[in-house]
């Protein structure tokens, strides 16, 4: 809704607020006359209809939810932050998100290779964690692609041989004197 008002420049507190009660219905006004003031301000609207309609969150059930979200398979490290960034939103974790962050990916990555390799650091961020995974990807993409390489240029080969070799010996005739 505060993407619409900013987008039709709608400033007014007055105007946000009467858009706002008409566009929830009259239902939903009723209960609003009941919540606040008349006089109250589109803030104060808002906050009072949001506190009425969205459920109470309960922290300890969220931060649960959070701790266990594993890496799923395939799902890159940047996928994966981002969706446990979107799981605390309700954690309450302030200042110190960042550090559970990056403890959910030491515990709940899904490359013991990476858990290893992070479990070494001593001064682990969540950005030298994510920085760290981050090339370890790559080195694990990057080694896939040379073996594919190498497969297929062994079998390259072994078929250039194998033609060559043919070509030889296709014209064979065994000659007369044995």
């Amino acid at each position: 809704f505060n993407y619409f008002l900013e987008a039709s420049l709608i400033t007014n507190d007055a105007r946000k607020k009467n858009l706002l009660l008409h566009l929830v219905g009259s239902d939903t006004q009723d209960i609003y006359d009941t919540l606040t003031p008349e006089s109250a301000s589109f803030d104060d609207a808002l906050a009072a209809l949001s506190n009425h309609f969205e459920p109470k969150k309960n922290v300890i059930f969220e931060r649960s939810i959070f701790h266990r979200a594993t890496q799923n398979q395939g799902e890159g490290i940047d996928q994966y932050v981002t969706r446990l960034r979107k799981l605390s939103l309700h954690c309450e974790y302030g200042a110190e998100l960042d550090n559970n962050i990056r403890d959910q990916i030491v515990t709940s990555c899904n490359s013991s290779k990476l858990r290893n390799t992070l479990l070494r650091e001593t001064e682990l961020t969540l950005d030298k964690a994510t920085s760290i995974a981050k090339t370890m990807e790559n080195a694990d993409r990057f080694t896939k692609s040379i073996e594919e390489k190498n497969t297929d240029s062994v079998y390259i080969e072994h078929e250039k041989a194998y033609k060559l070799h043919r070509s030889k010996h296709q014209n064979y005739k065994p000659s007369a004197k044995l």
